[in-house]
């Protein structure tokens, strides 16, 4: 089980990689600038930079084009297209031109520590605290730079982001994850619950309630929040495997059937969903069946040595 959790844990970092900032300010241009995705809508998503940056200075009504707003909100559309670098040139421009822009710090903060200077991305992020102490992204931003080294100190970060605003989902689904690396699992579940409640947008809130009920083996609550995660993001195959798992635990193996078989039709075949199969069939008394799959554990890997056992091996 360890190593597809180490496994599921990186695709939910990657995937998870790049938040969209929240911006709060009165200055006339980011009241006026636009919808990013009505913004590509209009364009054909179109893929070239130079074109989206013009368009985007086309939203400054006559404000010069040089403003350090004008290159924070480049940098911003640059970071949701992919291009990183091109994001971290504007936003230093942007501190360039002012000293105190939080946001700029924050963000660029953010994408140097994932991508080139982790130290310097951290002092950014700091350093926007230390401008604007009530800026919850930055302890958000920490949070999550935090969670693969210092958990303790990320669920902390976490903390003080939903303490100055309660209504971010996204902050407490990372401290539910959080607290499930440090087995926390009750409490984990509190928060991963609030997250679904606060937005029930984001399939990875539900998959991480599946997997918090799953390590506390209580099957029967795992299957309803890891069908939703499936069902709303298909890319999230493991689903299917904890589904899987968890109707052969509560007694339901023709159901799990379904779910491990789609599971290995979109994974390929592993020890994991051969040997539940196995047993499965074993259950349901097809034991041929059951035979074929614990045969197909590869030896070596997880569960070889339970299912060489039906085998006779």
């Amino acid at each position: 089980m360890k190593n597809i959790l180490i496994f599921i844990t990186i695709l939910f970092s990657l995937s998870n990689c790049i938040h969209k900032p929240i911006t709060k300010t009165n200055n006339t241009l980011e009241n006026t600038v636009y919808n990013y995705n009505e913004l590509f809508d209009s364009t054909n998503k179109i893929d070239d930079i130079t074109r989206a940056e013009r368009l985007v200075l086309e939203k400054c009504n006559n404000l010069d084009s040089s403003t350090a707003i004008c290159y924070y909100h480049r940098a911003i559309l640059a970071k949701e297209k992919g291009y990183i670098k091109t994001a971290i040139h504007h936003l230093t421009t942007a501190i360039d031109l002012d000293s105190m822009y939080v946001q700029a710090y924050a963000e660029r903060g953010y994408l140097l520590a994932l991508r080139t200077d982790y130290s310097f991305g951290i002092w950014n992020l700091k350093h926007a605290i230390k401008l604007d102490e009530k800026y919850y992204l930055a302890y958000y931003y920490l949070g999550r730079l935090y969670l693969k080294t210092n958990t303790p100190t990320s669920i902390d970060y976490f903390t003080k982001a939903i303490k100055l605003n309660r209504k971010f989902a996204e902050a407490y689904m990372y401290r539910g994850f959080a607290k499930t690396e440090l087995n926390q699992y009750n409490s984990a579940v509190k928060d991963l619950k609030r997250a679904t409640r606060k937005d029930s947008s984001n399939a990875f809130s539900y998959f991480w309630l599946g997997m918090a009920y799953f390590e506390v083996e209580n099957y029967k609550k795992v299957i309803k929040p890891m069908d939703k995660a499936y069902k709303m993001k298909s890319d999230i195959p493991f689903a299917l495997y904890f589904i899987g798992v968890s109707y052969y635990h509560t007694e339901n193996p023709s159901k799990a059937i379904e779910s491990l078989t789609e599971y290995e039709r979109l994974i390929t075949s592993d020890n994991y969903s051969n040997y539940y199969l196995g047993l499965c069939y074993y259950k349901l008394n097809e034991f041929d069946k059951a035979i074929m799959y614990f045969k197909k554990c590869k030896k070596g890997g997880v569960f070889y040595k339970e299912a060489m056992e039906y085998v006779g091996e």
